[in-house]
């Protein structure tokens, strides 16, 4: 009895709304594995194109996601910071953003995702051209 209880409970949590943090968590999850942009939409807002935000590039996989800050603006808005690392190889980029988040019919959704710093390091160096 108590065994069957728990797992109903268990699964009545999986199932439900997620909080912010578990909905920055699953974008970068899906992000990883999608094949396309769109597969992304259900993590932003109504108003929201994933085509406008800086995603990261293809082959660097998300090696880590730590959250630095959260600044709640009201019951339906969050402001978090968030430290990214992403690797390839031993090539190493770090990424602050702060994401927006606002609150959707009881679940959390991606209303803007700014860049605050990058820092990159890589194995090989990187030719610069100048503009003429």
């Amino acid at each position: 009895m108590r065994l069957s209880l728990l797992l109903f409970i268990f699964l009545l949590s999986c199932f439900g709304p997620i909080g912010p943090e578990q909905r920055v968590k699953s974008f970068y999850k899906d992000l990883s594995n999608a094949s396309d942009i769109g597969e992304l939409r259900d993590h932003f807002s109504s108003g929201v194109k994933p085509e406008d935000f800086e995603l990261p590039i293809e082959p660097y996989q998300i090696n880590k996601i730590k959250f630095i800050a959260s600044n709640q603006k009201g019951p339906e808005k969050i402001f978090l910071t968030v430290d990214l690392e992403f690797k390839k190889n031993k090539d190493d980029i770090e990424v602050r953003k702060i994401v927006e988040l606002i609150k959707v019919d009881d679940d959390w959704k991606i209303e803007k995702i700014e860049n605050i710093k990058t820092y990159i390091e890589i194995d090989q160096s990187i030719d610069i051209k100048k503009p003429l």
